[in-house]
């Protein structure tokens, strides 16, 4: 959808993430094949305009997604499996939706309805 619709043409995509081992997880963007709908695929890492997966906590990586867009913190939008992620981005005035099963439409559907949510709000947590 982020690729196909007018809409989102605009948009910055960015993913954030912290592990142990950065270099495998860029490495397994690479690896992971999207079907486009179109007859065609595409690298996972393609998605992104910015790609930030360190060992930092995710309060810096959205620092750095913010800098890099030149958006406030009221202009994005964030979903993540983990709770205490969802807590600390969602006090910097992210929309955050909480998906621990991945991002599916519900959850989709329900931050794009809640944008921008109030800091310190979390979509979704009532689903879990």
């Amino acid at each position: 959808e982020l690729h196909k619709q007018d809409k989102w043409r605009n948009t910055v995509i960015g993913i954030s993430s912290r592990c142990d081992e950065p270099p495998w997880a860029r490495e397994l963007l690479e690896k992971f094949e999207i079907d486009d709908g179109e007859g065609g695929s595409f690298q996972l890492g393609e998605a992104f305009d910015t790609v930030h997966i360190t060992k930092e906590n995710k309060v810096k990586h959205f620092m750095k997604i913010a800098d890099y867009a030149g958006v406030g913190f009221d202009r994005m939008i964030f979903f993540d499996n983990e709770y205490g992620n969802c807590q600390d981005v969602s006090q910097l005035g992210v929309t955050v939706g909480y998906c621990p099963g991945g991002v599916d439409e519900e959850i989709w559907e329900m931050c794009q309805a809640a944008f921008p949510a109030p800091a310190g709000e979390i979509v979704g947590e009532s689903r879990w």
